[in-house]
């Protein structure tokens, strides 16, 4: 019988905040970066830029683009980020790790892509049937990017199915981890809600972004420094 190994919110935030102290302003605006990124089609969908002006045609270019992007683009940066704080932890951490698995030839790439691609996927899949069972697949595939960033040019099932042996007797403890950071979500929301009575929309909407990367650093690191004990 496999052994489940034993640790506390507490204990992986507090080393997951060592990490990210000796690094923090580059791992800030790595989160900062792909936060900005993540809130462009918000923008796209605001009232002065609604996509319903468009035609239908135009609309369905647009979708397609922005679909286009998330695949090509946002996945593999997100993998990139992953990378990032795994070397953090490592005392190996450099900013170029956010594009690497742009310049490391196509077959990496498109492994990247797919494995990411196919992760979230089953996610949505789950969620689409049952809230239920969409949630459970997000707990068994929690660390599936963790892997893939880690393994470029491993499959997406084998991560996944890897991620469902991490996580074995472990999910409920990652969900109460999670619940942790709720009194940083709730500082940043109090804080968002400020800035956006006080700030034009768009200045006010970046300065949300800005606040709520903080405590996303801080949540990275402490993941990264769950999936370097339980890869074990």
């Amino acid at each position: 019988m496999k052994k489940i190994m034993v640790w506390t919110s507490k204990e992986i935030k507090k080393k997951g905040l060592s990490c990210l102290n000796q690094n923090f302003a580059q791992a800030y605006l790595i989160v900062l970066l792909l936060r900005l990124i993540a809130d462009i089609p918000a923008l796209l969908f605001e009232q002065d830029y609604s996509i319903v002006r468009l035609t239908q045609t135009s609309s369905i270019l647009l979708i397609l683009l922005l679909l286009s992007c998330i695949l090509l683009v946002y996945l593999p940066l997100t993998a990139g980020k992953h990378a990032y704080y795994l070397d953090l932890g490592q005392d190996r951490a450099d900013f170029s790790t956010l594009w690497k698995f742009f310049t490391q030839g196509s077959k990496v790439y498109l492994s990247i892509v797919k494995g990411m691609a196919i992760r979230y996927l089953t996610v949505c899949a789950g969620g689409l049937i049952l809230i239920v069972p969409g949630i459970l697949q997000y707990y068994r595939t929690f660390f599936t990017p963790w892997i893939l960033a880690e393994n470029p040019e491993m499959s997406g099932a084998e991560a996944m199915r890897i991620s469902r042996d991490m996580t074995a007797g472990q999910r409920m403890n990652l969900f109460i981890m999670q619940l942790t950071f709720l009194g940083w979500i709730a500082l940043c929301f109090f804080l968002s809600y400020r800035f956006s009575l006080l700030l034009p929309t768009s200045i006010g909407r970046a300065v949300s972004t800005a606040v709520y990367a903080l405590p996303g650093a801080y949540y990275h690191a402490a993941v990264a420094e769950l999936y370097h004990q339980l890869k074990g």
